[in-house]
C-alpha cells in the first residue's frame, strides 16, 4: 500500500525491516534499553554487540523519547530507539506512541535523511491489540506531516512483520485517509 501525504510517500507492506533501503529504522526498546527481545534482539545478532552496548549506555528522560545510536553492521546511518515498552511497574500512556513516531521523524528531518523505517511499535509484548497501536503510529505520522511545512523526507515505510499487524496497519491508513481527507 502507498499513498502521498504532501511530498512524502508513505509505504505500508509486509515484510523484514532488516531488509528495508531506509536511511535509518526505529526499534521498540524496553526503559532499561535492553535489547533482549523481539527486533532489538535480531538488530543486536545482524549488528553486533556495539549497537546494544551503545544503547545501555545512553539515557532518555522518558517515554516517547528517541535514543539514537550507530547501526553496527547494519547498513543505516542510525538505528533509533522509540522508549515505549515498560518494565516491571511502570505504565505508558498512550500518547508516547505518538511522541515516539513525531521525535523519530523529527531526528531524520534533522540529520538530513531521505526515508525511514518503522515497524510495529510495542504491541507483542505489551500485549495490546494491533489495531489501537496502528492508529496510534499512523495518527503521529499523518499528524507530523499535515501540520508542518513540506518534509525532506522522501519515504517512511511502515514494514510489518506480522501479517495481522499488516492488515491492521492497512485498515488503519484507510480510516486516517478519511478522517484526514487524503
Amino acid at each position: 500500500m502507498e499513498f502521498k501525504i504532501k511530498n512524502t510517500k508513505i509505504i505500508v507492506q509486509h515484510g523484514d525491516i532488516l531488509q528495508l533501503p531506509v536511511d535509518a529504522i526505529v526499534c521498540p526498546a524496553t526503559s532499561d534499553l535492553w535489547m533482549a527481545k523481539g527486533l532489538a534482539a535480531e538488530i543486536v545478532k545482524r549488528g553486533g554487540q556495539a549497537i546494544a552496548d551503545e544503547a545501555k549506555s545512553k539515557s532518555h528522560s522518558g517515554f516517547g523519547d528517541i535514543v539514537v545510536t550507530g547501526a553496527g553492521t547494519l547498513p543505516y546511518k542510525n538505528i533509533l530507539h522509540a522508549v515505549l515498552i515498560p518494565r516491571r511497574e511502570e505504565q505508558i500512556e498512550r500518547r508516547c506512541f505518538n511522541k515516539a513516531v513525531k521525535n523519530a521523524l523529527v531526528y531524520a528531518e534533522n540529520n538530513n535523511f531521505k526515508s525511514i523505517g518503522f515497524p510495529m511499535l510495542g504491541s507483542a509484548m505489551a500485549k495490546v491489540p494491533y489495531d489501537m497501536y496502528a492508529g496510534l503510529i499512523l495518527r503521529g505520522a499523518f499528524e507530523y506531516f499535515l501540520q508542518g511545512s513540506d518534509s525532506k523526507l522522501e519515504s517512511v515505510v511502515f514494514c510489518l512483520f506480522d501479517k495481522d499487524a499488516y492488515s491492521s496497519f492497512a485498515a488503519q491508513v484507510n480510516v486516517l485517509r478519511q478522517e484526514f481527507f487524503i
